[in-house]
């Protein structure tokens, strides 16, 4: 849950810092009166860092929860050396496909062996096209299988290294 909330900031930690020290530290902070407008921009932020702030709490409590509940539950102890080889299996054979096969076949030489895409678009061979380009169906089934990898099989490759190490780590340094 700490690494779900780390990948959603920013690396700029300004905005995070003023909400911090003005609002949950209660810093006094010297307003000067101008008769000039001003920017409603910085109140928006930090309006919406605010409200992000507060859903990535409940949403870290919620995977703290369900990790710690599959991590709890018999399937990773009892499936142990099997479901591990399975998992890492798929991910590793999704991974060459969808991150190294697939953007190759989209370039426009693939490994500098053919002349043109092996994947094109409908509008490849135009001069200018006259609509917006089509998405294809490999490019939909990339983002559903990429969305699968990240939310599903990697967070379940990681469980099963943990509950596979557990006893090790236990037995080596103590509970």
């Amino acid at each position: 849950s700490i690494c779900y909330k780390l990948s959603r900031g920013s690396t700029n930690p300004n905005v995070l810092w003023h909400i911090i020290k003005y609002d949950l530290l209660k810093i006094n902070r010297i307003l000067i009166k101008n008769e000039e407008i001003q920017d409603p921009l910085p109140d928006k932020l930090k309006s919406i860092v605010k409200q992000r702030l507060q859903s990535d709490i409940l949403l870290c409590f919620l995977i703290f929860i369900l990790v710690f509940a599959a991590h709890a539950s018999t399937t990773f102890t009892s499936l142990q050396p099997i479901l591990n080889y399975i998992i890492c299996s798929i991910v590793i054979a999704l991974g060459i496909l969808f991150h190294y096969i697939l953007p190759q076949l989209r370039k426009q030489l693939p490994w500098l062996l053919f002349s043109e895409p092996l994947i094109k678009q409908a509008d490849y061979a135009l001069f200018e096209p006259t609509e917006a380009t089509k998405v294809l169906f490999i490019e939909k089934l990339f983002v559903w299988i990429v969305f699968i990898e990240k939310n599903i099989l990697l967070p379940c490759t990681y469980l099963g290294a943990l509950s596979h190490s557990a006893p090790i780590v236990i037995n080596k340094f103590g509970l």
